[in-house]
This record gives C-alpha cells, structure tokens and sequence, in this order.
C-alpha cells in the first residue's frame, strides 16, 4: 500500500509552466512545477538554481519564460506530469507560446481555475529610474 500524502500534498500554490526558447539536447522545451511562490521560485530557476530541466537548458544557453500559470497543488501538478506523457507534444499543449492544440488539455487543468500569466518584475537600472524622473518632470511643466 502506497504512504498517504502529506499535509504539503493538498496546500493550494501555483502550478507553472517554464517555456525554453528553443528544444534541449534531450528534446524538452518546457518544464512544469509547483511552488509556494512561484515569483522566488522563478527567479532561482533563471539564477541557475532551479530544477535540473530548467539548469540545463540555462547550460545549452536557451532562455526560460514563465509561461503559465494556475492555482492548484503538488498533486495537480503530479497528475498533469502524469497525464501529458500521454499527450503527443507533452507540455505544449499547455503553452501559450507553443501552436500544438490537444482538446484534452482543457481536462487536464480543469477545476483549477482560469491560467494566469504572472509579469514578473525585475529590478530597475540607475539609467532606467532617471529616464522615468525626466518623463515625469516634462509631463509636470
């Protein structure tokens, strides 16, 4: 008999799903995971300290996208690994960057809400406030 699911099983975070902007040496161009915060999560994936997918795509020199995003659990984003080996094109039915359609998507995020897109921000350069300060002072005048 298989050991129950932890407490952490069922707690409600975010289901994501990383776009790489070209296939890796082993044929994968997304990844999908799960995180309690998915902004910090995102951002170890870019640094290089993420999941092994997303550190060897960074490796081959490809770059990652958050590409969706949905409320759910570590067992929603289980069931949907699971599920899209099934799926011809895996993952990319699922990406909005990706033109692979598949009618069993829609059943394989069900349930969990409409997908978010999540705009991450970045921290702003010196040059960057500067120019923001100069465009604000000429709307004033």
């Amino acid at each position: 008999m298989p050991p129950a699911p932890s407490p952490e099983h069922h707690r409600v975070g975010t289901v994501y799903l990383l776009h790489f902007s070209g296939r890796t040496k082993h044929g994968h161009q997304h990844y999908l995971g799960w995180s309690s915060d998915v902004i910090k999560r995102f951002s170890r994936h870019r640094a290089g300290w993420g999941a092994n997918e997303a550190r060897k795509a960074l490796g081959e020199g490809l770059k990652i996208t958050l590409a969706q995003s949905w409320s759910g659990t570590l067992a929603d984003e289980r069931r949907i690994k699971h599920e899209c080996r099934w799926i011809s094109g895996g993952f990319a039915c699922l990406c909005p960057y990706c033109d692979l359609k598949d009618e069993r998507a829609v059943d394989l995020v069900r349930g969990m809400g409409p997908p978010t897109t999540l705009r991450v921000v970045r921290p702003r350069l010196h040059a960057d406030y500067a120019a923001a300060d100069d465009l604000r002072s000429a709307r004033a005048s």
